[in-house]
């Protein structure tokens, strides 16, 4: 077992602070081993139920000594949400109420728009604050970025603008239905840079109700359009990988099933 390590740190992008997550696994303090990283967004809801903002959790430590096991140690940074301003922020764009999945799902609200500045924080602020802090491999061949529902989202928008940042995305359940358009739209226009991996999965029923056909079939079909439009960027099927969790719902104890699959594909133990 590894070692927690949280911390403050001020988002000047967005004139706010935010409290960092950070596993340390195993053998980090003997020796002079440096690591790759995965940056998680929504970070209170990674390690302990009582931080947790809905009491269920990913279990992303048990994740990251598995890939230890397999010889593949890495260090989580859980990045904590904003609360209110969460929505405001996994997004870059921002989004009216007017679609016909957000009815649906119950948002009756516009949210969005400071993404761009979110995601400058992390790459800008925070990723030089851990590269100096901890013995991280810092270049992109090392680095992961990943997230669910509109951690998700945030992700593949990060993933595309820094590419040069980051070479593994993963978005789980992402709520690509938003704003589906732009997002599609941004992978299309953006430059990446290669090697990259992507892993994308989804539930069948991520409204945890059948009887809600739209805004499941929201969820599939908008994870596998993100999924043409990367193939379309010349992405071959061990590249990017989209795995559809038949009857999976929306919530934290099923991204922890799937979390530690996902952390082998994108650091390249599936094979």
């Amino acid at each position: 077992m590894g070692r927690f390590d949280f911390f403050m740190v001020e988002i000047p992008e967005l004139k706010r602070e935010r409290t960092i997550r950070v596993y340390l696994p195993d053998g980090y303090d003997r020796g002079r081993r440096r690591y790759p990283v995965v940056y998680m967004h929504d970070g209170q809801n990674l390690y302990h139920s009582e931080d947790s903002a809905y009491g269920d959790i990913w279990n992303a430590q048990v994740a990251s000594d598995r890939l230890r096991e397999k010889g593949m140690p890495v260090i989580v940074v859980g990045i904590d949400n904003g609360g209110e301003e969460r929505l405001d922020e996994y997004s870059p764009w921002i989004c009216p109420p007017a679609d016909k999945f957000e009815k649906v799902h119950g948002l009756e609200w516009s949210f969005g728009g400071k993404g761009t500045k979110y995601s400058e924080f992390i790459v800008k602020t925070l990723k030089p604050l851990i590269d100096d802090k901890y013995r991280t491999k810092s270049g992109r061949k090392s680095t992961a970025i990943m997230g669910s529902s509109m951690g998700g989202y945030i992700s593949i928008y990060i993933g595309t603008r820094y590419p040069e940042v980051f070479s593994m995305i993963g978005a789980m359940s992402t709520s690509v239905w938003v704003e589906e358009k732009k997002l599609i739209d941004t992978i299309r226009e953006s430059k990446l840079k290669y090697p990259m991996k992507w892993y994308l999965d989804v539930g069948t029923n991520e409204a945890g109700d059948r009887r809600k056909r739209i805004l499941n079939r929201g969820y599939v079909d908008g994870s596998v359009r993100v999924y043409g439009a990367l193939r379309e960027k010349g992405l071959s099927d061990e590249d990017v990988m989209l795995f559809i969790d038949d009857g999976a719902l929306h919530n934290e104890k099923e991204w922890a099933k799937r979390l530690p699959e996902a952390l082998e594909f994108l650091f390249g133990l599936n094979r």
